[in-house]
C-alpha cells in the first residue's frame, strides 16, 4: 500500500515549493491553477485542499485524481458528463455522503477508488449507471451495512475491496448478481456471522479474504457456492471449532489459511471435499491432536504432497500437541504424502522431539506402517519455528 503522509505536512510543503519554484499546484482561491497538466486527459487535483468536487472537469478527461483533499460529498450532476472517464480516485477525503445517481453517465468507468473516507453505508442506488465497473475500493471507511441490491448495477465487477470497515454480518445473497467477481477482500471488519447462502452469486470467485474478523466457529457448509475458490484466508479470527463439511463444495481450493485463531476442535470431516488442497496453515492455534483420516479427502501422493503448518499450538508458551497420537501423520511424512513447509517440524508437548518419535505395531514390526502406538527415544529435543504443510507437484 502507498504510504499516506499527513495532509497538513504535505500541504505545507506544497506551499513552500509554490513560493520558491512556482510549481504547477498552487493553493489559491483559483482552483484551476492547482493541477498538474502533464496530460490533457489526465485531470489531477490531489493535495489541493478542495472541499468539494470541481464543477469544471473537462468532459474528455480519461482519469480524474482528487486524492488527499477535504471533499465531503459526491452530489448528483457534477460527474455525469464524464462519459470517457475510466478511473476516478477519491482516496483520502472526508466523504460521508454519495447521492443517488452521482456516477450516472460515467459509462466508461472501470475503476472507482473511495478508500479512507467516512462512508457508513453503500446504498442500493450508489453505483447506478456503472455497468462497466471492474474495480471498486471502499476500504478504510465506516461501513456497517451492505445492501445486497447495490451490486446489481455492476454486473461485471472483478475486484471488490471492503477491508477495514465495521461490517458485522453477511446476509443471504450478500453479493447479489456479482457472477463475475474474482477477488473479494473483507479483512479487518467485525464480521461474526455469515448467513447461509451469503456467497450464492459468487460463481467465479477465486480469492476470498475474511481475516481479522470475529468469527468463532465455522459451521457446516459455511462457504457453500464458492465452487471456483482457489485461496481462502480466515486467519486472525477467534475460531475455536470447525465442523464437518465446513468447506464442502470447495473442490478447487488450493490454499487454506487458518493460523492465529483459537482452534482446539477439528471435527472428523472438517476438511471434507478439499480434493485440490496443497497448502494448509494451522499454526498458532490450540490444537492438541489431529484425528486420523482428517485429510482423507485431500488428494495426495509422493508426487502431490500436502504442506501442513502445525507449530506454535501452545498454552502459556508450552506446546500442547500430543505427538504420540500422530503416528499416522508420521507415516505420511515417511511416505512423502505430507511435507513440512521450510522444513519446520511439529512442536510436541512434554519436550518430545518429532524427529525422535518412532512408531511400531503391536508385534514391533513394520515400523511407521501399521500401528498408532508411539515409541519415544530417550534423547529428546525441542524445535522452534512455524510448521506448515504444502502440496508439492
Amino acid at each position: 500500500m502507498c504510504v499516506r503522509f499527513s495532509q497538513l505536512s504535505v500541504l505545507a510543503a506544497v506551499l513552500l515549493l509554490a513560493d520558491s519554484a512556482r510549481g504547477d499546484c498552487t493553493i489559491s482561491s483559483a482552483v484551476p491553477d492547482c493541477r498538474n497538466k502533464t496530460d490533457a486527459t489526465d485531470y489531477k487535483l490531489s493535495f489541493c485542499a478542495l472541499s468539494e468536487i470541481p464543477r469544471d472537469i473537462p468532459a474528455d478527461a480519461h482519469t480524474v485524481d482528487l486524492q488527499f483533499n477535504y471533499i465531503t460529498a459526491v452530489p448528483r450532476g457534477l460527474l455525469n458528463h464524464l462519459k470517457d472517464c475510466i478511473k476516478l480516485d477519491l482516496n483520502s477525503n472526508q466523504i460521508s455522503n454519495i447521492e443517488a445517481g452521482a456516477f450516472h453517465g460515467m459509462v466508461s468507468l472501470w475503476q472507482l477508488e473511495i478508500p479512507d473516507n467516512l462512508l457508513s453505508s453503500v446504498p442500493a442506488n450508489t453505483l447506478t449507471g456503472l455497468a462497466n465497473l471492474l474495480i471498486f475500493d471502499v476500504s478504510e471507511n465506516r461501513i456497517e451495512v451492505l445492501d445486497p441490491g447495490t451490486w446489481v448495477h455492476t454486473p461485471i465487477l472483478d475486484r471488490l475491496v471492503l477491508e477495514s470497515n465495521q461490517i458485522q454480518t453477511l446476509v443471504h445473497d450478500q453479493f447479489r448478481q456479482l457472477f463475475h467477481l474474482e477477488h473479494l477482500y473483507l479483512g479487518n471488519n467485525l464480521i461474526s456471522r455469515i448467513e447461509a447462502g451469503a456467497w450464492r452469486s459468487l460463481l467465479s470467485l477465486t480469492r476470498l479474504e475474511v481475516n481479522q474478523n470475529r468469527l468463532t466457529s465455522l459451521y457446516s457448509h459455511t462457504f457453500t457456492g464458492l465452487t471456483k475458490l482457489g485461496r481462502l484466508d480466515v486467519t486472525e479470527n477467534q475460531i475455536f471449532h470447525i465442523e464437518a463439511d465446513a468447506f464442502s463444495g470447495l473442490a478447487e481450493l488450493v490454499e487454506l489459511r487458518l493460523f492465529s485463531n483459537r482452534i482446539s476442535v477439528l471435527d472428523p470431516g472438517a476438511f471434507g471435499g478439499l480434493w485440490s488442497l496443497r497448502n494448509l496453515y494451522l499454526w498458532d492455534n490450540n490444537l492438541t491432536s489431529l484425528n486420523q483420516g482428517l485429510f482423507s479427502d485431500v488428494s495426495r501422493s509422493a508426487f502431490r504432497s500436502l504442506d501442513l503448518g502445525l507449530t506454535s499450538n501452545t498454552l502459556f508458551g508450552d506446546s500442547r500437541l500430543e505427538c504420540g497420537s500422530l503416528c499416522w501423520l508420521k507415516r505420511e511424512e515417511e511416505d512423502r504424502t505430507v511435507t513440512w513447509h521450510n522444513d519446520f517440524r511439529p512442536e510436541c508437548s512434554h519436550g518430545v522431539s518429532w524427529d525422535r518419535l518412532a512408531c511400531a505395531d503391536d508385534q514391533g514390526k513394520n515400523k511407521h506402517r501399521t500401528s498408532l502406538r508411539p515409541v519415544f527415544s530417550s534423547d529428546v529435543w525441542s524445535t522452534n519455528g512455524a510448521l506448515s504443510c504444502h502440496l508439492i507437484f
